[in-house]
């Protein structure tokens, strides 16, 4: 040291020779507490980790150690066994909620939720996000609920209550495309061909690539014989694909309205070669043998239609008209009422079905189907001719007494009277 090279003249100069740490140890460790306190309290310290007793050590009683650098009492063994009990049921209380959260599938719970450091500002705005998704979810079920409920309606053929049902939907539910073919279709279902054929050409311009429903709306067309409308679709149609079956049976209907039955045979095979399990192709191909009078080949391919839809009422409609040619009556009949079995609302059916009890000798029940028929569609003229020529057949009615009580059935009547004169003269 630099210290010891210095001639000691004096006891004084000794002291003042040696460290400031060496001459006055009380002041070194003041300001050693002094600086420990304030780096505790500064933001940035870190306290110095303390180790922990191991389990060997840490017995119950006096003579219990101490770890050297140790700022902690030690643990005792009944507040060890509290803190291990509160991590228990923190742990149960955990798992509760998160297995009532994957059992509730309305639970919008989420970890971030449910972690202990989350500031109750972000779980109010969770909250809020929750209601939202909520009520989202319930609109949404609403929604479904309602269109369920039309096609379960429409798959039954309550056609009025199919209809109603979507129409109670939203506008812009409403004006899409597929609810639109399906009013298309259930006004269809009822005869209101004029009435389908508007809701359709809506539906096909909303979506002008759309081929779904195009069959049912070319059969529309052909029962209004707008032959140009036909093919203006038929072309439409051809445009978009034609690997599809439903174009292939709008060029069946298209040369059927013009009366060329084997063409539109080849159309509809074509659309069944595409589509085995299609029911409207088989049945569109039976009608065509029934307009060449090829009953045998029509029974084949009403046969076939039923078998890929049970419920396919065309097709049982189209056996009973084949025996009723055939002067099969009771056989009829009985497809007839298999028919009205699986559509009860159709006023067709019905009147088919008194034609049917009619050519069987069964005059009254006959008008009993007739006015169920029209009960159902009171504007139908099939139906009142076909009842006016039973009523003709029951009781001859006098010209002046139809000219005095003038009804749809006695207009029928009068007129039938008419030709018959005619024919005399």
């Amino acid at each position: 040291m630099r210290s010891t090279l210095i001639r000691l003249r004096s006891p004084c100069m000794l002291i003042c020779c040696f460290p400031s740490h060496v001459r006055c140890p009380n002041k070194v460790a003041a300001k050693l507490s002094k600086d420990s306190e304030n780096r505790s309290s500064h933001p940035k310290a870190t306290a110095r980790p303390v180790p922990q007793p191991s389990p060997s050590e840490s017995d119950s009683g006096a003579g219990a150690k101490k770890t050297r650098y140790s700022m902690q009492p030690a643990l005792t063994l009944s507040m060890k066994k509290k803190q291990i009990a509160k991590m228990h049921s923190d742990t149960k209380n955990l798992t509760a909620k998160n297995t009532a959260d994957e059992t509730n599938p309305f639970s919008m719970t989420t970890e971030i939720e449910r972690s202990p450091e989350f500031s109750p500002q972000v779980k109010i705005g969770i909250k809020s996000v929750k209601k939202g998704n909520a009520r989202q979810e319930c609109s949404m079920m609403k929604l479904l609920r309602l269109v369920g409920a039309a096609y379960q309606y429409l798959a039954s053929y309550c056609c009025s209550e199919a209809v109603a049902s979507f129409k109670s939907l939203p506008k812009s539910q409403y004006n899409s495309a597929w609810v639109l073919v399906q009013v298309a279709r259930a006004l269809f279902e009822t005869t209101k061909y004029a009435e389908a054929e508007k809701t359709y050409k809506a539906a096909f311009s909303l979506e002008p690539y759309r081929v779904e429903g195009a069959e049912y709306y070319s059969s529309c067309l052909w029962y209004l014989k707008k032959q140009v409308d036909l093919c203006e679709l038929s072309n439409r149609v051809l445009r978009i694909t034609m690997f599809a079956p439903e174009t292939w049976c709008v060029l069946g209907n298209t040369f059927s309205l013009q009366r060329e039955h084997e063409i539109a045979l080849r159309f509809f095979s074509r659309a069944i070669q595409l589509n085995p399990s299609l029911p409207y192709a088989y049945t569109l191909s039976a009608h065509e043998y029934v307009a060449n009078e090829n009953f045998e080949q029509a029974r084949v391919y009403y046969q076939k239609a039923i078998n890929s839809d049970e419920r396919h009422y065309n097709a049982f409609w189209g056996m009973g008209n084949v025996s009723l040619r055939q002067e099969k009556y009771d056989q009829a009949i009985q497809y007839f009422r298999r028919a009205v079995g699986i559509n009860s609302r159709s006023s067709v059916l019905y009147t088919y079905l008194g034609m049917a009890y009619f050519k069987n000798r069964q005059p009254q029940e006959a008008l009993r189907q007739f006015e169920r028929a029209e009960i159902l569609d009171p504007s139908n003229p099939l139906t009142h001719y076909q009842r006016a020529t039973v009523l003709i057949s029951l009781k001859p009615v006098s010209y002046t007494h139809l000219r005095a009580h003038e009804t749809p059935e006695h207009l029928v009547c009068r007129l039938l009277l008419e030709k018959k004169k005619k024919k005399k003269k």
